[in-house]
């Protein structure tokens, strides 16, 4: 008999420890979705049509940014364009091992008129992605702190060379900053270099203008 209620108890210590196995790894599970959040991650192209939609992110506490293996620390794009509907662009972003530095300004008749600062650039051959935070609005439903993507491409110069491109589309997240505490730490998750190759920018068109990217 006292083999049998050895064998019992154990029994029922063995199921209580593996509700306790199951129980945490639920609260892990709720904890680990809970430090995510939805960020707002917008577009807008040419015409002035807007999509809005939401994605998962975690705190930049918890990654910290690196450049890829062999990344160029001197990276530049410059220059300015005009789409076919006469909308102007003209920037500057340059990146070297003591930061970022450069100014945008958007005047379009479709997106708005606005100032920016460069906060980011990445380089890939002929291509650069480029950053920009709000600093100043003219017209247009841009607002003060968003923070605006771009892609642009360099083919060439002289008379035989392709014209230079832009991305139909410009990528904003308006509330960075009710989730991340500094344009920094909000680059140490979404930046340049990660969405260097998202297929949300769009085909890159023809532009008039001279863009050069190094």
């Amino acid at each position: 008999m006292k083999k049998l209620n050895f064998t019992v108890m154990a029994s029922c210590l063995l199921v209580l420890f593996m509700m306790g196995c199951e129980k945490g790894s639920l609260l892990d599970s709720a904890a680990e979705k809970k430090a995510s959040f939805d960020l707002k991650m917008n577009s807008i192209n040419d015409l002035g049509e807007e999509v809005t939609s939401t994605i998962k992110v975690l705190p930049s506490a918890q990654f910290k940014r690196r450049l890829k293996s062999g990344a160029n620390p001197n990276q530049v794009a410059t220059g300015n364009f005009r789409t076919d509907l006469g909308s102007k662009y003209n920037f500057s972003a340059v990146k070297s091992p003591d930061g970022v530095s450069g100014e945008w300004q958007v005047n379009s008749v479709t997106v708005g008129h606005f100032y920016m600062k460069t906060i980011d650039v990445y380089v890939d051959g002929d291509e650069a992605t480029m950053a920009g935070i709000v600093t100043e609005v003219v017209s247009g439903g841009f607002q003060k702190n968003w923070i605006v993507f771009i892609k642009i491409k360099d083919n060439g110069e002289g008379n035989n060379s392709a014209p230079d491109q832009s991305s139909y589309i410009l990528l904003y997240y308006p509330d960075w900053f009710n989730f991340y505490p500094s344009p920094d730490a909000f680059l140490a998750i979404i930046n340049c270099e990660s969405l260097a190759e998202n297929p949300i920018f769009g085909a890159f068109l023809d532009r008039d203008g001279q863009i050069q990217v190094r």
